[in-house]
């Protein structure tokens, strides 16, 4: 009744050259729904469910999970909109939703209520639409210290920057973006 750790990386559902198998019947990708029974596990502080093949909207009631610190969605196969319900994860460190180009979100402002999170990494997710103000939602963030937004479609970048202080930050990855002005 104490569980404090769920790891369910997959690697096996990606061949030997790293190309992602995804539905394919050899591999053993978890996918489907996820039970709502994880809320029953109110030590949980580790979520691990990356590299495999859910094919389904990431579930809202990963939200409601209060004690996580670790959360990796990464390459899972997730869908459609990141729910704003992450933003209740006040004591997480760790959020990794990178994907295979299958996720998006319009507003970020959820990730401001994430006060704690140190590293977050979302390589690959439609960022277009909260372009114009994703800067100033990781400005609020104090303890960042790793921001890895790789070919997120991100197109606004402020002609200055003196208003943002990022005096944890170490790392600041922005490849493969399509900013519109020069940095």
């Amino acid at each position: 009744g104490h569980v404090v750790k769920i790891e369910l990386q997959n690697y096996e559902c990606f061949n030997d050259a790293g190309n992602y198998y995804g539905s394919n019947q050899n591999a053993s990708c978890l996918g489907g729904q996820i039970s709502t029974s994880l809320l029953d596990l109110k030590y949980l502080d580790h979520l691990d469910l990356s590299l495999n093949s859910f094919q389904i909207p990431i579930p809202e009631f990963l939200g409601s999970l209060g004690m996580l610190s670790y959360l990796n969605l990464s390459l899972a196969a997730f869908t459609g909109m990141i729910p704003q319900h992450l933003g209740n994860l006040s004591n997480l460190r760790y959020l990794d939703l990178s994907s295979d180009s299958s996720l998006q979100s319009n507003d970020l402002f959820w990730l401001s209520s994430l006060t704690s999170l140190e590293y977050l990494k979302m390589g690959s997710v439609n960022l277009s639409l909260a372009s114009t103000h994703w800067l100033q939602v990781l400005n609020l963030i104090p303890s960042l210290s790793e921001v890895h937004l790789v070919s997120c479609e991100l197109q606004n970048l402020p002609q200055s920057l003196h208003t943002v202080n990022f005096t944890s930050l170490s790392v600041l990855e922005l490849t493969g973006n399509r900013f519109k002005s020069p940095i």
